[in-house]
């Protein structure tokens, strides 16, 4: 994400619902008038690795909703990097310019009736170099090919 996350972990609570309008996006509560309902929606997070001016977390959505982890880390102050739609102005100028926004779901859980499936997935080669790339400017060599 962009900036520096200010507690190491926590959890987002706030409702969600769609931009009135026809907008295809999603806003928390007490941004905009909206086009139906707000939902609940709940994201919990966790620092992975802190560098200069972006962090790399590990999240988990308690509720699904449409762009939920995009619209609760955009509420706090914290857009994904390279997240076009939910960015701020000052971002458009960023120097890491990935080709795609840096969401990217590592493993899928759930169940179904009583079986239990369990999916994983490595990063995609552009978020495993932009992270060795900001790596390498911290003097820090991490392998995140694995």
């Amino acid at each position: 994400v962009y900036g520096n996350m200010p507690e190491a972990s926590g959890e987002i609570d706030s409702p969600i619902g769609r931009v009135k309008g026809g907008e295809k996006r999603a806003v928390p509560a007490g941004k905009r008038e909206f086009a139906g309902e707000l939902r609940e929606a709940s994201t919990e997070y966790a620092l992975h690795t802190r560098y200069t001016g972006y962090d790399f977390l590990s999240v988990k959505p308690k509720t699904g909703r449409t762009h939920q982890i995009r619209v609760h880390l955009s509420a706090i102050g914290h857009p994904i990097v390279g997240d076009r739609l939910y960015r701020f102005k000052e971002h458009r100028r960023d120097p890491l310019k990935p080709p795609f926004h840096l969401l990217h779901a590592g493993e899928l859980r759930f169940q179904l009736g009583k079986q239990k499936y369990r999916y994983e997935a490595p990063l995609p080669r552009y978020f495993s170099d932009t992270l060795k790339m900001l790596d390498a400017e911290a003097g820090r060599g991490y392998d995140w090919s694995a």
